[in-house]
């Protein structure tokens, strides 16, 4: 498994839920122009590294994070941010592997932090951290 099988993992499933839920997204190095007054997700991936788990020939260890933008409309509050954030946890939930046609992927720890205020968007950070093995 590459970086990029990892990535195509990762957003296939997130492709499935924007489907399933009717939710845009803006995945990287795509244009896209937000509705004002609709929610969406931006999607980023920050790469951690490989690791080699033997001494000899054998298999990597990829490791990273996919972080979700989750924006909403700005004095909305904070209902529908969490409702989307339940939502996206059922899919990426801690512990939980995600299997496809592209391969197979571990997630671990999956949380919600800080907060951005600009208008017209309200964003709450959803990370998501991945490993997943080469097949040598």
């Amino acid at each position: 498994m590459t970086e990029q099988a990892i990535r195509q993992v990762l957003t296939h499933e997130l492709a499935q839920w924007s489907k399933d839920n009717n939710i845009n997204i803006h995945y990287p190095n795509l244009t896209y122009e937000p509705v004002v007054g609709k929610e969406y997700i931006q999607q980023w991936f920050i790469e951690g590294g490989i690791t080699d788990t033997t001494l000899a020939e054998g298999q990597e260890r990829y490791y990273g994070i996919m972080q979700l933008d989750i924006n909403v409309p700005s004095g909305e509050g904070e209902g529908v941010l969490f409702i989307l954030y339940s939502s996206l946890k059922k899919v990426f939930n801690t512990n939980k592997s995600i299997n496809n046609k592209y391969g197979t992927v571990r997630l671990g720890k999956v949380g919600l932090s800080n907060n951005t205020a600009s208008s017209p968007w309200y964003t709450k950070h959803m990370t998501i951290e991945y490993t997943a093995f080469s097949s040598n």
